[in-house]
């Protein structure tokens, strides 16, 4: 071979042995001392070239507990020639990681023996796949158990409901057995929801899906979270604009957030923060190669967080398996994160759990965005939500109505200023008359009225923008109202409703969106 062309060859392979991906490391075949690593190694191992250069077994990458393991690996690829195999190694910042190895022999010419090598892949994200698909596997294979068992533990349950109901109807008020029926009685019905929770987490359950605005449900159902998480845990609400709307049952949905609530009220027994939130998002086949659960393609994304207890890796794994739970007995059946499983997979959607022992827990919920948008847009056009921005003062003397006011208020965007009466506002107004876009108000309050109120902030601010809200209908009121530019909404109103008027009153301002 000419002199030329062996050098070229000598440069090509040190180019390929720079640039492969694998870490490398070569030691003298005499006393294993390294005598080359390439740049990949740092990548895998965090040790750099100059760390490793001259080292001798045992080697800085070498788990303490694994020692004379790896020793026989290098003398049985020294002896058989090549060794390929699965183990794990120690990086630099002490992170264990599992890797897959290969070692090999360089001879030269004459066939003596020059160098032994390993190469060294990280194999963390294909046990992690790897790990992701036996969980979907094993989760479709619970479903069919459950589904089967909810079946027939129906058949079962319809024997024994329907014979206590006989029982009971033959049963004079003052028979010594009536009681005992009834107990009867009530315990098939307990059982009777264990098999329909069972049946939704088996995705046998009957859905009636429609299209639906992930926002409204979600402002709607705030009074009841906030009622069943108590007053020592905060609720926090923020809603996505341009929400893609989806296919879902309405009533699931909010069983899917109720059961997210009640997990994350008996993780948070000291008080915390709970926080919804939903945006638009976009799943890339990158993402789905990695959750092998998971469709690419267009969602809704309902974002449920705690600051609660949180779980360890192990309590993860087991998650949503029927009838697993961390939570003393007398809390719960362990069956709440089985349905809510079981609904989000009804709905051809993904979840994805992130938990931190003591830190807290957050549950992602995609579903798919309805196929034809703008069809859905017209149809839900009289029940869209309109979202804006600027500063309103809100004057309630009701304070569970105020609290409720403020929520709403602050989820369509808008800073809210609260006030308990007639004259607190008058004080607020003085000090923060400059930035504040919108009085709204009830009517009839002690001491000042909402309409006193409002005449009085007029004269020192003429633009003053006003809505009235009241639980009163005096319709010979509302022409006088109407006729100085203030419009009036009706209690109770919802949500559509409250930002509908409030984008009215503020469309000749830059505050509606």
């Amino acid at each position: 071979m000419p002199a030329e062309h062996q050098l070229d060859m000598q440069l090509l392979g040190q180019s390929f042995l720079r640039n492969i991906p694998q870490g490398l490391m070569a030691c003298n075949p005499d006393d294993s001392r390294v005598i080359y690593v390439n740049p990949a190694w740092e990548t895998v191992t965090g040790f750099a070239p100059t760390e490793m250069l001259e080292a001798k077994p045992p080697y800085p990458h070498w788990p303490p507990g694994d020692k004379e393991k790896m020793v026989q690996q290098m003398l049985q690829a020294r002896h058989d020639g090549a060794l390929a195999c699965e183990c794990r190694l120690q990086r630099k910042d002490g992170k264990m990681i599992p890797v897959q190895t290969y070692h090999g022999q360089v001879r030269d010419g004459d066939g003596r023996l020059t160098a032994l090598y390993q190469l060294v892949s990280d194999n963390s994200d294909n046990k992690t796949l790897e790990a992701k698909l036996l969980q979907a596997q094993k989760m479709e294979a619970v479903g069919h158990l459950a589904g089967g068992l909810a079946h027939d533990m129906n058949n079962i349950l319809q024997v024994i409901l329907t014979s206590g109901d006989m029982m009971l109807t033959e049963a004079g008020a003052g028979h010594p057995w009536r009681q005992r029926i009834m107990d009867i009685i009530r315990a098939g019905e307990k059982a009777a929801v264990l098999t329909r929770q069972l049946l939704t987490f088996a995705r046998k359950n009957k859905v009636e899906v429609k299209l639906l605005d992930l926002n409204p449900l979600v402002i709607e159902f705030q009074s009841m979270i906030s009622r069943l998480l108590g007053e020592r845990i905060k609720v926090e609400i923020t809603l996505g604009r341009s929400l893609p709307l989806v296919m879902a049952d309405h009533s699931q949905i909010e069983q899917v957030l109720m059961n997210l609530a009640v997990n994350a009220r008996d993780a948070m027994d000291q008080g915390g923060l709970f926080s919804i939130s939903t945006r638009e998002e976009f799943l890339d086949e990158n993402y789905a190669k990695t959750h092998p659960e998971a469709e690419p393609g267009h969602y809704a994304l309902i974002s449920v967080s705690d600051t609660g207890a949180g779980m360890d890796a192990e309590a993860q794994k087991r998650l949503f398996d029927p009838f697993f739970t961390t939570k003393a007995k007398e809390q719960g059946t362990g069956l709440g994160l089985s349905v809510v499983y079981g609904i989000v997979k009804q709905h051809k959607g993904h979840i994805y759990v992130y938990s931190e022992k003591d830190r807290g827990t957050t549950f992602k919920i995609y579903l798919p965005a309805a196929a034809d948008q703008r069809k859905g847009r017209r149809a839900n056009q009289q029940t869209q939500i309109r979202f804006g921005h600027g500063i309103i003062l809100l004057v309630e003397d009701e304070k569970a109505v105020r609290e409720m006011e403020v929520q709403l208020l602050t989820s369509l965007g808008y800073q809210v200023i609260p006030a308990r009466n007639g004259e607190q506002a008058l004080e607020v107004f003085a000090q923060r008359r400059g930035n504040i876009d919108l009085l709204m108000s009830d009517m009839i309050m002690p001491g000042l009225s909402g309409w006193e109120l409002y005449m009085n902030l007029k004269k020192q601010k003429p633009e003053l923008k006003a809505l009235f809200a009241s639980g009163y209908s005096d319709e010979s009121s509302r022409p006088l109202i109407r006729s100085h530019g203030v419009d009036f909404l009706q209690k109770p109103f919802s949500l559509h409703k409250l930002s509908v008027k409030l984008h009215e009153v503020l469309k000749s301002t830059k505050h509606i969106a």
